[in-house]
């Protein structure tokens, strides 16, 4: 029990612990793999830093744009038109899945 818990706070899931066990129960030592499974984890926190930072720094331009940009709210139909200003593309719709994880 104690490996789980150790393992998961590594990060593992409980199909990556249960990989591991079996190989261990094989009578094979899983360190190679756990080594594999930890640098594939690194490798996808990095992809998401990269992906967060990006989106961070969308946001900061449009508060930036949006600062020097009144928004008349009486004369439009939109719920905000700051918002109704923004494209909407699918790197946004990738990046739920960032901060579902946080």
């Amino acid at each position: 029990m104690q490996f789980i818990k150790k393992a998961q706070s590594l990060g593992f899931s409980l199909e990556e612990i249960r990989h591991i066990l079996e190989v261990k129960f094989s009578g094979e030592k899983p360190c190679e793999l756990v080594q594999d499974l930890l640098a594939e984890k690194i490798n996808q926190l990095e992809n998401q830093i990269q992906r967060m930072i990006l989106f961070k720094t969308e946001l900061e331009g449009y508060r930036d744009l949006w600062g020097k940009t009144p928004a008349d709210q009486e004369l439009s139909r939109e719920i905000c038109p700051l918002v109704a200003s923004v494209p909407l593309r699918a790197s946004v719709e990738s990046l739920t899945p960032v901060f579902q994880s946080i």
